[in-house]
């Protein structure tokens, strides 16, 4: 049994042009557990290349499973993109095909053959309609839960501006105090982001009960703050992070407590 690793697969019509010393070019992935071999990998596993009909045992997840050769293809032009050792049948599940985040799962190439008398541009254009209509509620969703979204390009508009300007996600700029609303608009999402929801909120509860000086930080963005607690003129604790929780018996009730709070937002202290 020699463990092969899972190929993706390729139509050997004739656009592609890769001919087979033996097998059928129409049949030979019909059937789904066949495999193709290149005449180097079938020579490797069957020391031949008279390799059609016989079973290999190819590994998938933890057990291996037969399969039956059904071609052995002419080793690929070097100068060719295309290089492959094995070939298995690929056919998508209904569940994957109605799957719209699928538009996110990058491991597959596909070829797109037209005829001679098919527009290339009237093609692109209904693609990418089809596109933007499937997956324009994964995009949605994403941005929604605040999920990471690479060399996607956007329209960015601040306030009224009347010339957005492209821009790739994810995307940095400083914040900028004039600015209250950011717009980022595509044809798949649009969405508007108030400047002023993303101001950190801290808060301090607590304060003197009865023999004690007790204090917390509401911080509910995890804002990273250095804290300082003042008996007086006397600083009696400090410390940095998004948390604090302080109790202190109060030794002398004439003193008064201060707390002060430092951060850093949008490049300004």
């Amino acid at each position: 049994m020699v463990p092969i690793p899972w190929v993706l697969p390729l139509l050997l019509s004739e656009p592609h042009s890769f001919p087979l010393l033996s097998g059928s070019p129409k049949t030979c992935l019909t059937e789904p557990h066949s495999i193709i071999l290149s005449e180097d990998a079938a020579k490797k596993y069957f020391a031949t290349t008279d390799a059609v009909d016989k079973i290999l045992m190819v590994k998938e997840d933890t057990g291996f499973v037969p399969y039956k050769v059904t071609a052995v293809a002419k080793r690929c032009p070097q100068n060719s993109s295309l290089q492959f050792d094995v070939l298995l049948p690929f056919k998508v599940s209904d569940a994957d095909a109605k799957d719209t985040h699928n538009w996110f799962n990058s491991f597959l190439t596909t070829f797109v053959v037209l005829d001679d008398n098919v527009n290339q541009q009237t093609v692109e254009k209904q693609m990418q309609s089809f596109y933007v209509a499937d997956a324009k509620q994964t995009f949605y969703e994403m941005l929604k839960n605040g999920l990471p979204l690479t060399n996607v390009s956007v329209r960015l508009q601040h306030n009224d501006e009347v010339n957005p300007i492209e821009v790739l996600l994810p995307y940095k700029e400083k914040i900028n105090s004039v600015v209250s609303t950011t717009y980022l608009r595509s044809d798949l999402v649009s969405r508007e982001i108030s400047m002023r929801a993303l101001i950190p909120h801290l808060e301090l509860n607590g304060g003197i009960e009865k023999d004690s000086f007790n204090i917390q930080l509401q911080n509910p963005q995890k804002v990273e703050v250095s804290w300082y607690i003042y008996q007086g003129s006397e600083l009696i604790k400090k410390g940095f992070g998004n948390e604090l929780n302080f109790k202190s018996i109060i030794a002398d009730r004439t003193q008064t407590y201060y707390v002060e709070l430092l951060y850093s937002f949008g490049g300004d202290r």
